[in-house]
């Protein structure tokens, strides 16, 4: 994790690499080797490296979900000193602010936003440690399982970089401000994502394809046509091209084809449940084609009914001539 982000408000603390003393600039991009790219810089300067620039903290800008309490020094009709209140909903141009104990708004008082700033302070999210638990650190590590200590004062543990002790009762570690050591919420993994190769590509056939080879190889003929009985898991598939206890032969699935088989079909005119096909109709080249031919003839001719006719099986016969012996003179 880097030290600072796009869109930080940064300053200058060493202005030997360019722009002055205190410049206040912000973060555009982060270059190689902790390179800062600045808007800002006194002198048109470029950027500079982040061991020369130090984070400038932002006004809390106060919004739904925060926990205040009240600053002032005396009582008002709705607020108490040091009681803690939530910013509970926003109506687009103002904050209201919910008392905990009786979870009822404040006196419908719409507050701006800079108002709570002025009359309220932030407070911080605190966690309550637990031993044996793993935690989320501000800069992002996962500690734990965390020990406590005999007086449950404070917590410590380490990950593979870093170690971490803290107030158990805050998650703080003992520093000012914010600090990359503290403890920011309790550790959750992420859910477990089963293992896979998103570069394996799917198989091209399927146990009971029809296939036809494209290459001789062993029993397997060129331009025969095959059922697939079993797919290895380097891509070849196995046959057993003489039937069951013939010799098992393989090809690759880039030896092979797709077989797409289908059966033609043609439409026909239907008066008084008889077809009454045209002397030489259309072979549409499987059923569902023909089918839309019919829908779009219905609809062209509305009253007249179109069948839809699959050739299921066909025959034929051929003259085979006999040759028989007759005797002739020598």
């Amino acid at each position: 994790m880097g030290k600072f982000k796009i869109g930080d408000k940064v300053r200058v603390i060493d202005a030997d690499g360019g722009g002055k003393l205190g410049d206040v600039c912000t973060v555009m991009d982060l270059g190689d080797d902790g390179y800062i790219v600045l808007d800002g810089l006194t002198g048109g300067a470029y950027g500079l490296y982040d061991h020369r620039l130090e984070l400038v903290e932002q006004p809390w800008q106060p919004k739904v979900g925060d926990r205040v309490s009240w600053r002032e020094v005396f009582v008002s009709s709705f607020y108490t000193k040091g009681k803690v209140y939530e910013i509970r909903r926003s109506d687009g141009g103002g904050l209201f602010l919910t008392d905990d104990e009786r979870n009822a708004e404040t006196g419908n008082h719409q507050w701006g936003a800079s108002e709570i700033a002025t009359h309220f302070d932030l407070v911080p999210v605190t966690l309550t440690l637990e031993a044996g638990k793993f935690y989320k650190t501000r800069d992002g590590r996962k500690v734990g399982p965390v020990t406590v200590s005999s007086d449950g004062d404070t917590a410590w543990d380490g990950s593979d970089n870093g170690y971490a002790t803290v107030f158990t009762n805050t998650g703080r570690a003992n520093y000012e401000g914010d600090h990359p050591d503290d403890y920011v919420a309790e550790w959750i993994d992420e859910p477990a994502v089963a293992a896979s190769n998103d570069n394996a590509a799917p198989a091209k056939f399927k146990v009971g394809d029809r296939v036809r080879a494209l290459v001789n190889w062993g029993n397997i003929k060129a331009g025969k046509v095959y059922t697939v009985p079993y797919l290895d898991a380097d891509g070849e598939v196995w046959f057993t091209p003489n039937g069951a206890g013939g010799w098992n032969d393989y090809l690759s699935d880039c030896e092979l084809e797709l077989v797409v088989e289908t059966t033609p079909a043609i439409v026909a005119l239907i008066e008084d449940g008889q077809p009454k096909p045209a002397t030489r109709p259309k072979i549409h080249a499987d059923q569902s084609e023909a089918t839309a031919e019919a829908e779009r003839l219905a609809l062209a001719y509305p009253g007249q009914e179109f069948g839809v006719f699959v050739l299921a099986d066909s025959k034929i016969a051929d003259i085979v001539t006999t040759q028989t012996a007759v005797l002739r003179a020598a």
